[in-house]
């Protein structure tokens, strides 16, 4: 049986989140499944190997549960060293947050040190049992910022507030209102035991084999379950 997420939102004209699954990037669907367009068996360069095209683990990250988009366009200008946020319409975009709130968190050099809140206009609610993953859109490196990560309980419905995120300090511009800012990723809340089982090395010995024996695609059509956000 399907699961059901619910959003909502008090502001008008706003896009609620969408499967992450519309929001794959371009440079993705441009991608070669091989080096060199065709793979090539014990090549001794890297023409015809594969490249992360053909990884189903990459595929499944980038279209994993929904995306937060960006609801305007947004400009960051470096004003006396320090980045300002600009944006033209409601609701708003973003607000500065305290340094002191961050406490003794390593920020790592390429960001600047003051930090923000994307503002988040959604109530979320999953079913009894569940909880959601608020994170970074995943393997997005190329966006200038970094929403910052959290696990939400939203089985009593996760209000409006904000979503802490850094900024990048090699950018100046405008971040473009479709923008994806978040990824939201339901799971189901277990109880679990760390276990020590080195028949497991076996099992994955043998999976490999098998692996190298087909050109491709093992793991899609032998281990790989489909996963289904509408």
């Amino acid at each position: 049986m399907d699961k059901i997420i619910k959003f909502s939102t008090k502001e008008e004209h706003m896009v609620h989140p969408q499967p992450a699954s519309r929001y794959v990037p371009e440079w993705y669907r441009k991608a070669e499944r091989f080096v060199g367009g065709k793979k090539i068996l014990s090549s001794e360069t890297a023409l015809g190997m594969s490249t992360v095209k053909t990884c189903m683990p990459f595929l499944d990250a980038l279209t994993s549960g929904y995306v937060v988009e960006l609801w305007q366009d947004l400009q960051v200008t470096i004003e006396h060293g320090k980045p300002n946020l600009r944006w033209g319409g409601l609701p708003k975009v973003a607000t500065e947050r305290s340094l002191q709130a961050l406490q003794h968190m390593p920020i790592p050099s390429e960001y600047h040190e003051v930090h923000f809140g994307w503002h988040f206009p959604f109530y979320v609610q999953v079913p009894k049992g569940y909880s959601i993953l608020v994170a970074h859109p995943l393997n997005k490196f190329d966006l200038p910022f970094t929403t910052m990560s959290g696990v939400v309980d939203a089985d009593t419905i996760m209000g409006a507030g904000t979503m802490p995120f850094l900024l990048k300090k090699d950018f100046e511009g405008i971040i473009p209102m479709g923008t994806p800012i978040a990824q939201i990723i339901p799971f189901k809340r277990d109880n679990w035991i760390n276990k020590i089982d080195d028949s497991i090395v076996q099992k994955s010995e043998k999976n490999s084999s098998l692996m190298r024996r087909v050109a491709s695609g093992y793991y899609k059509h032998n281990m790989w379950k489909r996963k289904s956000y509408k």
